[in-house]
């Protein structure tokens, strides 16, 4: 008899990792069809027939495992592009994600990151499209929200706003449970994602933020520059969900130079303004415009700073970029694809001098400034 072996590779690799949506629905399949299937903790495919592998974020790292004849390995890793959908019987099974209980520990040890994993396994997961165009699981989804077995909804599309109408069809469908016993009262079913929403201004971002979320379960990514008084907004009433946004920097610029001409200035003061707000976002910039060594790694050495705590009582520029990197002798942070970023103290000093001689007055604000204000009429400013 077939064996079959389902290996979800972000999850059994990193902590705080969504299970994935396809690993549940093929081993829900087989077991339906009296298949013998397991979901292995380790990257194992010799004891098995055929061995199944998704891998959604791209770490660099890819195993010779993943390439045995017996594998059959998909995700976004392979594929970033576009979704590869699984067999049609396979799309439309609904997956038992409780089958990742016994691996509770790997999503975390902690008790808020194990409260936070009951609640993952207790939503509805579900893609909205599989062409990343059309909803096409509208109706499974309804018939699914219906049984009342599900507290909220996590979605795992690539990227919900690709989807024609997604926004209004999610916040319709959150807005059909009602409080027990009181049917004229609605109590929307909160909103998940695996992968960020992408949006490109603020009037997107104002109304994907409509619909109710689940903390730390939510992300979105913003592409181009945040205009100051909707970071300011998004600071003062809805801090949790500014510390999951991913900020693609570059988005929108013609070059690099553009970049550093027009936009890394007003990058740095918003990094100022958010640190000490203490939200700790992501910069995110494009590897094809981007292409100069040192302006990747201050991008990066940005991303190590406000990965650090803002520290309140401290003197007028004590906390300025260069008396973190003087006080500090490793510099790291995890990036989107779960790669560690590390920079060496040598990378960093050319980084500075990288700008020393190519903008001086910015160069300067390394020295002078540590703390960013919202000031009425729409800009952040020196606070000191």
């Amino acid at each position: 008899m077939s064996t079959i072996g389902i290996y979800d590779y972000d999850f059994m690799t990193y902590k705080n990792v969504i299970p994935n949506l396809e690993c549940a629905k093929l081993y829900t399949y087989f077991h339906n069809h009296h298949e013998i299937a397991v979901l292995t903790p380790r990257l194992d495919p010799a004891p098995y027939t055929q061995f199944y592998i998704r891998k959604e974020y791209d770490d660099g790292i890819y195993p010779k495992e993943l390439f045995l004849p017996n594998c059959i390995y998909s995700g976004r890793a392979f594929n970033p592009d576009h979704y590869e959908p699984l067999d049609t019987a396979i799309e439309k099974t609904i997956p038992n994600m409780h089958l990742y209980d016994k691996y509770f520990k790997k999503f975390g040890y902690t008790h808020p990151e194990q409260v936070l994993f009951k609640r993952i396994l207790n939503c509805a997961h579900i893609r909205l499209s599989t062409d990343e165009k059309n909803p096409k699981t509208i109706n499974q989804l309804q018939r699914i929200m219906s049984t009342g077995r599900y507290t909220g909804i996590i979605f795992h599309d690539y990227d919900l706003s690709r989807i024609q109408g997604a926004q209004d069809i999610i916040q319709q469908i959150s807005l059909t449970r009602h409080y027990v016993g009181k049917p004229d009262v609605i109590n929307p079913y909160p909103i998940g994602t695996k992968f960020p929403i992408q949006v490109n201004n603020s009037e997107e971002l104002h109304k994907w933020l409509k619909i109710k979320y689940i903390p730390k379960l939510l992300s979105i990514q913003y592409n181009g520059l945040i205009e100051p008084s909707v970071l300011n907004d998004l600071c003062d009433e809805n801090k949790q969900l500014a510390k999951q946004i991913y900020y693609n920097i570059t988005s929108g610029c013609s070059s690099e130079n553009d970049f550093l001409m027009n936009r890394l200035k007003e990058i740095f003061i918003q990094v100022l303004f958010l640190r000490r707000q203490h939200i700790k976002i992501l910069l995110k910039y494009d590897d094809f415009l981007i292409v100069t060594p040192e302006v990747k790694n201050f991008i990066d050495l940005l991303n190590c700073w406000l990965s650090s705590t803002w520290q309140e009582n401290f003197l007028p520029t004590a906390q300025t970029l260069y008396m973190f990197c003087y006080r500090n002798s490793k510099f790291h942070y995890t990036n989107w694809g779960f790669k560690m970023v590390k920079l060496s103290v040598d990378e960093i000093r050319d980084a500075f001098q990288f700008f020393r001689e190519t903008n001086y007055e910015f160069f300067k604000t390394f020295y002078e400034w540590d703390n960013a204000k919202y000031k009425e009429g729409g800009f952040l400013i020196n606070d000191w």
